[in-house]
């Protein structure tokens, strides 16, 4: 019997806690202040494509690119937003709802 229900909905739970909020929409972390931000040279794709490898364990992620040319892709866990990462040439950004959703190590592998 495997315990990844109970882990999934038990991280939810941790991640909505520590936030204070019982939702996160992409609009709404987008309003705070990136956790990290990095410079590289590699593609965009590149990059993304690495992410998503790297940190599939949140979700399937959604990727659309804004009108002033930046790629956004977030991840989503439990109908909340979790982490935001926003492309733009030469730069990273990274937004997350709280400090628990692992992504410093695995992006910075991938930049």
């Amino acid at each position: 019997m495997s315990n990844r229900p109970f882990l999934s909905t038990a991280l939810t739970g941790v991640l909505l806690t520590a936030t204070g909020c019982s939702t996160t929409s992409v609009a709404d972390l987008q309003q705070h202040a990136p956790r990290e931000v990095y410079k590289t040279d590699k593609p965009t794709e590149a990059v993304m494509r690495c992410i998503v490898e790297n940190l599939g364990r949140l979700g399937a992620p959604n990727t659309y690119t804004r009108p002033d040319g930046t790629t956004v892709l977030h991840f989503t866990l439990e109908n909340d937003t979790s982490a935001i990462f926003t492309f733009s040439p030469g730069q990273l950004e990274v937004r997350t709802i709280s400090r628990i959703v692992p992504f410093r190590k695995k992006t910075e592998a991938c930049i």
